[in-house]
């Protein structure tokens, strides 16, 4: 069963601007632009392995 977690801004201390952001179909995540491609790359790494 999932378990939401709940986003708790104060977190994050650089100050960028982040939003909910669709990884993979049906994942998301709160990111800056640039942690996106960040995500997506460690994404792809996982479903990479899953199909080995």
């Amino acid at each position: 069963m999932r378990e939401r977690i709940y986003y708790d801004a104060s977190a994050e201390n650089d100050g960028a601007e982040r939003s909910m952001v669709e990884i993979t179909p049906g994942h998301f995540v709160f990111a800056s632009e640039d942690e996106i491609q960040g995500y997506k790359d460690q994404a792809a790494k996982y479903a990479e392995a899953e199909q080995k």
